[in-house]
C-alpha cells in the first residue's frame, strides 16, 4: 500500500507499507525516514469524506479507515504538545515549530501586542535570517489580528537587528517557548454546533476543553476535573460536567458526521490521558530520560519505574513458563529485563556506547541517528559498539541466585492500579480518568 505522507512543510513523502499495516507501522516508517525517535507525541491526520480533519487510529488497519483509497494521503502532525525543553531531537522541535507557524497562520493562536511584535522578529529571523529591509517580512497582523502601527514597524525591525547572527535551531527554541507560554497552546480545534444550533469552535488542550464562538471568542472553560463522563452517539458528544453547587449539567455538541464526533470523543479522552494520568505522561517522558544507572539502582532500591508502552508485552513473556515463581520474582525478572532494553525504542538490548561521554542507554540503531547524548547532552564523536551481558543469561543468573526466593512462596505482591506496570498507555485511550 502507497501512502503520501505531507509534512509540516508541505514536502510529500512517499511510504510503502503492507496492505494488512496498522497506522503505527506508517507512523513509525515516516519517523525513521526523518531521523525522529520522539515518536510519541506525533500522528497521522487526513480528510474525512465532510471535509472533517481525523486522526488514523494507530492500532487499527489503514485501509478500514481510509475507504481504500490509493494512495493513501496522510498529514504528519504534532499530536501531543509538549515544552520545548522536554524535546530532546532538533528535528522534532522544528516540526513542533513548523506546526506552530502554521496554527499561528491560520489565527489559532491570538497573543498581545507586545508578544506579538517579539515573535513577529522571530519568525522573520527563522525564516529570512539577517535583517534586510529587502526581504524581510512579518506577520503582525495574523498574531494579534490588528494593522501595525509605523511605530509598531520600527520596534519589530529594532527586535529583528538584535537577533543578528542567531541560528535558526535558536530561534525557533525562542519562538517554541514564547508560544508555549500562551492560553491555547497544544489546543486542537473541532467545529461543532451546540443544542442551539449555534456554530462554535471546540479547543480541548492539556488542561481541560474551550468551548468558543466563530472568531475564538471563550464562552466557557471546562476542566478535566469536572467531566464527570464523555460520550458519543451518532453525531453528538455528550459532556456531563459538575458544576459549582454539585449539580451535574449534560453539554451537547453536535458535529458534521459521526466520524467527526468520534474524532472530537477521541481527543477529549486521549488528551486527557496524556497530559493529566500520571501513568501515562511519566510513561512517555522516561522513555527518553532514564539512563542505564537509574536502572541498575533500581534493581536493588525496590523503585517504582514507569517504562512506556511495551509493559503488556513483556509482562506475557514473564508469565510463561515457571508457575510456581513469586510475583515478587517476576517484578525483580521484570525490572532486570527493562534494565538492558534501549531507552529509546524500548525494544532492542543497549549494545552501544556514545564517545567520549560514555554513556549507555540505547542500541545502535538508535545511537547512530542522535548527535547528542541524550544523558547529558555532550556531543558524539563516535558510537562504540558494547557487549553487555544477554538478558537470558542475567534472568537465568538471577533465578538461581533467588531459588531460596522461590521456594519460600511469599504471597502475591498486589499491584497499585496507579502503577505503570499495570496499565498501559494505549488502554487509556478510550478511557477518561478523573486527576
Amino acid at each position: 500500500m502507497l501512502c503520501h505522507v505531507t509534512r509540516p512543510d508541505s514536502v510529500v513523502m512517499e511510504v510503502q507499507v503492507d496492505a494488512k499495516a496498522n497506522g503505527e507501522d506508517c507512523l513509525n516508517k515516516v519517523c525513521r525516514k526523518l531521523g525522529i525517535i520522539e515518536a510519541d507525541y506525533f500522528g497521522l491526520q487526513f480528510t474525512g469524506s465532510k471535509g472533517e480533519n481525523l486522526w488514523l487510529n494507530l492500532r487499527n488497519r489503514i485501509c478500514q479507515q481510509m475507504d481504500n483509497v490509493t494512495p493513501c494521503r496522510l498529514r504528519l502532525r504534532v499530536k501531543f504538545f509538549v515544552e520545548p525543553h522536554l524535546i530532546l531531537q532538533e528535528q522534532t522541535r522544528h516540526l513542533f515549530f513548523l506546526h506552530v507557524k502554521e496554527d499561528l497562520h491560520n489565527g489559532h493562536l491570538r497573543m498581545g501586542s507586545e508578544q506579538a511584535e517579539e515573535l513577529s522578529a522571530l519568525l522573520a529571523q527563522a525564516e529570512f535570517g539577517d535583517y534586510n529591509q529587502n526581504t524581510a517580512q512579518y506577520w503582525y497582523s495574523e498574531l494579534c489580528g490588528e494593522e501595525p502601527s509605523a511605530a509598531t514597524i520600527n520596534s519589530i525591525i529594532s527586535r529583528h537587528k538584535a537577533l543578528e547572527g542567531s541560528s535558526q535551531a535558536s530561534v525557533e527554541y525562542q519562538a517554541l517557548q514564547l508560544v508555549s507560554s500562551m492560553e491555547h497552546y497544544g489546543v486542537e480545534w473541532h467545529w461543532a454546533r451546540d443544542a442551539n444550533g449555534q456554530r462554535m469552535a471546540i479547543g480541548v488542550g492539556p488542561e481541560g476543553i474551550a468551548v468558543c464562538k466563530d472568531d475564538f471568542t471563550l464562552v466557557n472553560r471546562i476542566s478535566y476535573p469536572i467531566i464527570q463522563i464523555a460520550t458519543q452517539s451518532g453525531k453528538s458528544v455528550y459532556l456531563t460536567v459538575t458544576k459549582d453547587t454539585s449539580d451535574s449539567v449534560v453539554l451537547l455538541f453536535k458535529l458534521i458526521s459521526n466520524r467527526a464526533a468520534s474524532g472530537l470523543y477521541r481527543a477529549i479522552t486521549e488528551t486527557h490521558a496524556f497530559y493529566r494520568c500520571d501513568t501515562v505522561t511519566n510513561a512517555v517522558m522516561m522513555q527518553y530520560s532514564r539512563d542505564f544507572k537509574g536502572h541498575l539502582a533500581s534493581l536493588f532500591l525496590n523503585e517504582n519505574i514507569n517504562v512506556g508502552k511495551k509493559d503488556d508485552q513483556q509482562d506475557k513473556d514473564l508469565d510463561c513458563g515457571s508457575c510456581h515463581m513469586s510475583r515478587a520474582l517476576q517484578e525483580r525478572l521484570q525490572k532486570l529485563r527493562e534494565a538492558l532494553l534501549c531507552m529509546l525504542c524500548c525494544e532492542e538490548e543497549i549494545d552501544a556506547a556514545f564517545c567520549p561521554c560514555g554513556h549507555m542507554v540505547c542500541c545502535q540503531t538508535c545511537a547512530n541517528q542522535l548527535q547528542l547524548c541524550p544523558v547529558c547532552r555532550a556531543d558524539v564523536e563516535h558510537v562504540q559498539h558494547v557487549y553487555l551481558p544477554t538478558c537470558t543469561s542475567l534472568l537465568n543468573l538471577t533465578l538461581t541466585d533467588n531459588s531460596q526466593l522461590r521456594s519460600s512462596n511469599p504471597a502475591p505482591i498486589q499491584r497499585d492500579s496507579s502503577s505503570p506496570h499495570s496499565c498501559s498507555p494505549t488502554e487509556y485511550e478510550h478511557k477518561l480518568c478523573h486527576t
